[in-house]
């Protein structure tokens, strides 16, 4: 099956793995593509931290997901322990600069924007690497990296 593997820094790649495949098979295909050595990496899907010793359908893995990489702070950041800095940039093409915890709705980033803006929460559209964000869902949730670009 085909995974992508989004770096920190925002770089997307694919990597092709069975679901029987280990975490430290993953870590291998990554370094390979990301020259980030395998003992640097932290691995992460859908907010969980993943582990050595387990495999890909272990964690209910799927075609085509994406799995997070990056640094302590980042993993931190991505499991609710941090806050977020990150940017919304508006139809307008103005960029706002939000630092909020990853445990924030986007119904709650959403009504801090609309005092920015000026425009109501309920006429706002959000979206993170072309996916629609959900009002009840938390940045967590939709693993937003630091200092990346939420789209409105």
């Amino acid at each position: 099956m085909k995974l992508y593997v989004q770096t920190i820094t925002g770089k997307t790649f694919a990597v092709d793995l069975d679901g029987s495949d280990t975490i430290e098979t993953l870590r291998e295909k990554v370094a390979e593509q990301s020259n980030i050595a395998t003992a640097q990496q932290k691995l992460m899907y859908q907010g969980i931290v993943l582990a050595d010793g387990r495999t890909l359908k272990d964690y209910y893995i799927q075609p085509s997901s994406t799995i997070l990489t990056g640094d302590d702070n980042m993993i931190g950041a991505m499991q609710g322990g941090d806050t977020l800095t990150f940017y919304v940039k508006t139809s307008k093409g103005d960029k706002i600069k939000f630092k909020l915890p990853s445990s924030t709705t986007v119904y709650d980033l959403k009504e801090k924007l609309a005092k920015s803006i000026d425009i109501p929460s309920i006429e706002q559209s959000l979206s993170y690497n072309g996916a629609p964000l959900a009002n009840e869902n938390t940045l967590a949730y939709y693993q937003i990296l630091p200092e990346s670009v939420v789209k409105m």
